[in-house]
């Protein structure tokens, strides 16, 4: 899905690093829960997320059924349970996620695309837009709700108040959508009471927090989303598009012909609704091509360069993926038809020959060595 860029980059930065502010709203991860089934050697696990075992505590209990972990503050990787086929088990709280970030110089856009070659299970994944302008306040959602302004595709939202006994003051509030062991639950809260009540003082004017917490096949929807390249802002405004809109009254009897209220366009942008779903479309193939070129292919080519183009190197690499295949993959396979093959095909091919005679050099050896390898296995297979 494409996103008008020049209208929302100004304003939303997705880096999710806390400390830095640079724009009136920051989106990040802000948990990531979930099981590698296909990885049996620790150390494995460590390696796809780029961290250091060296510089997480062995505890000796685990948790979810695993035995053992191992953790650093708010990262916690499960390991050693009773069937190998539980795999490695991964949780990042918002904390853990922060920690992440300052651990590793990846993003989780490359992160998420590297998990995407294993068999992975997302039981839960938050994303988090911080808005540090006021573009609206939770009074005026309670407003809105208790006046029946809004229009959305949850039937009920609740909103909890915390109450100082000594004084009659608020404390916190949050307001809700959807319940917490549902696929999405929506809360929406002010972030700058919550971090006075735990250390005192915040030096922000305003902050209130947008989270959504995303759970099995709507995490992984989302997870596959950020892995082949969207942006985390647009993608947790686009999915709030989607469930929840606040609405001006006009006489019109149908509530979604409303106009919606200026801060809440204003707080989402021009992004398009987003709706997450158990079933990809067949473009599957296409951001798979796009996320191999993106990120493989310059590994690929010094693969090949190393190996003098010795095609046995590419024959070894079909074998293992053929072998590594799942349910998901052959979805893909399935759904991918004729008109989706041609338009691939035919894009790829004019990005080969649209300057081919810079790459002359390089296609021609390649073609040298493929024919080599033809005539060898046509001698193989006479004798």
């Amino acid at each position: 899905m494409e996103f008008p860029v020049e209208k929302m980059c100004p304003r939303i930065c997705s880096t999710g690093a806390q400390n830095t502010y640079s724009s009136d709203l920051i989106a990040c991860v802000d948990w990531f829960q979930a099981t590698l089934k296909n990885v049996q050697v620790l150390q494995d696990v460590f390696d796809i997320f780029g961290l250091e075992i060296s510089s997480f505590a062995l505890i000796e209990r685990g948790l979810y059924g695993y035995r053992k972990q191992y953790r650093f503050g708010g990262i916690a990787i499960f390991f050693d349970p009773p069937d190998e086929r539980m795999g490695v088990h991964i949780q990042m709280s918002g904390e853990g996620c922060r920690q992440y970030e300052m651990l590793t110089s990846r993003d989780w856009q490359y992160t998420f695309s590297l998990l995407l070659n294993f068999d992975i299970s997302i039981s839960r994944l938050d994303l988090a837009l911080d808005d540090f302008k006021g573009f609206f306040t939770l009074e005026k959602v309670v407003s809105k709700l208790k006046r029946a302004h809004v229009t959305s595709k949850f039937k009920t939202a609740r909103h909890f108040q915390e109450i100082r006994i000594s004084d009659g003051s608020t404390a916190g509030q949050t307001v809700y959508f959807g319940d917490s062991s549902s696929r999405l639950q929506i809360r929406m809260y002010d972030k700058k009471q919550q971090m006075i009540a735990k250390r005192g003082e915040c030096d922000k004017d305003f902050w209130l927090r947008t989270e959504l917490q995303l759970r099995d096949e709507r995490a992984h929807s989302a997870f596959e989303m950020i892995a082949f390249g969207q942006n985390v802002g647009f993608l947790a405004s686009g999915i709030l598009k989607n469930y929840i809109s606040f609405r001006v009254p006009s006489s019109d009897s149908n509530k979604s012909r409303w106009d919606v209220c200026d801060w809440w366009h204003s707080f989402l942008g021009d992004v398009e609704k987003i709706k997450l779903t158990m079933k990809h479309p067949s473009s599957s193939i296409q951001r798979s091509y796009d996320w191999f070129k993106k990120q493989v292919s310059p590994t690929f080519y010094v693969l090949l360069e190393a190996f003098d183009y010795d095609f046995d190197l590419l024959f070894d690499f079909l074998l293992d993926g053929r072998s590594r295949i799942t349910v998901k993959h052959e979805d893909m396979l399935q759904r991918f038809d004729y008109d989706d093959l041609m338009f691939l095909k035919k894009k790829i091919r004019s990005q080969v020959y649209s300057s081919v005679n810079e790459n002359q050099y390089f296609l021609d050896k390649m073609k040298k060595k493929l024919n080599e390898k033809r005539k060898r296995l046509k001698k193989n297979n006479a004798r």
